[in-house]
């Protein structure tokens, strides 16, 4: 575990916080999402959420940034992830459906609203930390 722990702290970065401006259009976001119809899709979720389902392998990293605060963890950016080769995308930029300023909602159906800094990081991490490959279901909204 601590090999795997150590790992993922190089890979990943998270920062705290909001400057002013990002704070309000986070603000106006979140208001605009709670004026959504609830409709749901095709998918079963509204228009305006997305379910990204990840192939993930234990102790690889999936290579997001977040900015994480009070109420929400917002992708910031992405990380390339070391590997045998070089440098690489990691599995979330890879896939091509995530992108900077996707909130996300939940993890495997875990709810993410509310959660402390630490505890995001923890549910964030712990995709990664369960032995052998599997399917990780990420929620975002935009």
């Amino acid at each position: 575990q601590t090999g795997f722990q150590e790992t993922q702290e190089d890979t990943a970065s998270v920062s705290s916080g909001t400057s002013g401006l990002r704070g309000d259009l986070r603000a106006r976001r979140i208001a605009e999402i709670e004026d959504m119809p609830d409709d749901p899709d095709v998918g079963g979720f509204p228009d305006w959420q997305k379910e990204v389902v990840l192939p993930v392998r234990h102790g690889v990293s999936l290579g997001m940034l977040f900015d994480i605060d009070d109420t929400s963890a917002v992708v910031a950016g992405f990380a390339p992830v070391p590997g045998p080769g070089g440098d690489a995308l990691g599995i979330a930029e890879a896939c091509g459906e995530i992108s900077v300023g996707d909130q996300l909602l939940s993890v495997d159906g875990m709810a993410i609203a509310g959660l402390d800094f630490d505890a995001v990081l923890r549910v964030v991490k712990g995709i990664t930390s369960q032995p052998g490959e599997r399917q990780a279901s990420l929620l975002f909204c935009r």
